[in-house]
């Protein structure tokens, strides 16, 4: 694992089960790095494999082949000692598309923001704990006046900011977000990604940011990684990917991004990617530096 990298994904295989004997593929020989401090974005249509990486990485999900580092802990070994287990809880926070369905709407938010200090031992003392969340609130744009609150009585945003202070409490290396901005309006999402890219900047942690939105992803991340039916496709730097994309469905995907003026997004034609029927061989090349591709060879 490079010395610069706080996560190594090799070879990543996840198969979903559909009936006792019937498995499909939702993540096929994935392999990237993040580097520490990095915004590494992830993108690509629904069903392409993207939050199931995420959940691998979580631990949520046990992939079927391949292995994942976070730091120097090898989260698919078949047993992990237990302080790297308390260490890997601590240091890997994840933040779900739905902050409805993953805020308990029975606790207040004082008790939700409470609860893995609690658990982790963190803060001793309510005192000690109440500054704590009123500093974790500030950090997200919230009053300390919401912490009697329950989700059901707050926004969208709202709740979703909650869930950011939530992950940060617990002063992460790793934030994980799950298209945090698709369940929210246009004016909310754009709030909530400056937020991200401020809060990075604060506190330096290593940013994996799982999107549909490919103009959000482009303002906010260092590097992009481009997936298709459980495959990784393409990987590079932001600018080079927009820029000069080389896989024939990244270029598809970043044709289809909406031009403002309706006159010319009338007139102009969209790029179609269609799978070759048949590959004889996929190979992951670097064809330029930090630019990575997945280079097809069709049957004849």
């Amino acid at each position: 694992m490079p010395q610069n990298e706080l996560v190594r994904v090799e070879h990543l295989t996840h198969r979903l089960r559909l009936t006792r004997k019937l498995f499909v593929p939702a993540v096929s020989d994935v392999s990237f790095g993040i580097r520490q401090g990095e915004i590494l974005g992830i993108v690509g249509e629904s069903g392409s494999g993207k939050s199931t990486v995420a959940r691998c990485l979580m631990g949520i999900l046990q992939p079927a082949a391949g292995r994942i580092w976070v730091e120097d802990i090898d989260i698919t070994a078949a047993r992990i000692p237990k302080a790297d287990r308390q260490r890997l809880q601590r240091e890997r926070q994840i933040i779900f598309q739905d902050s409805a369905s993953s805020l308990n709407p029975r606790m207040s938010v004082r008790r939700i923001l409470s609860e893995p200090l609690c658990i982790h031992g963190v803060a001793r003392g309510k005192a000690e704990r109440e500054r704590q969340l009123v500093q974790n609130l500030g950090y997200v744009g919230l009053d300390a006046g919401i912490l009697d609150a329950r989700p059901s009585e707050l926004s969208g945003g709202q709740r979703q900011r909650v869930s950011i202070a939530r992950a940060l409490l617990m002063e992460p290396k790793l934030l994980i977000a799950d298209e945090p901005i698709a369940s929210l309006d246009v004016s909310i999402q754009a709030q909530i990604v400056n937020l991200f890219r401020h809060l990075q900047r604060e506190h330096g942690f290593t940013f994996l940011f799982i999107a549909h939105d490919l103009a959000m992803v482009e303002f906010l991340c260092d590097r992009v990684g481009v997936m298709t039916r459980g495959r990784l496709v393409e990987l590079a730097p932001t600018r080079a990917l927009y820029d000069h994309p080389l896989h024939p469905y990244t270029r598809a995907l970043l044709a289809s991004m909406p031009i403002p003026d309706p006159r010319i997004e009338r007139e102009r034609e969209i790029a179609v990617w269609r799978e070759p029927e048949s590959v004889a061989h996929r190979e992951w090349t670097q064809v330029e530096p930090e630019h990575f591709v997945l280079l097809e060879q069709s049957h004849d």
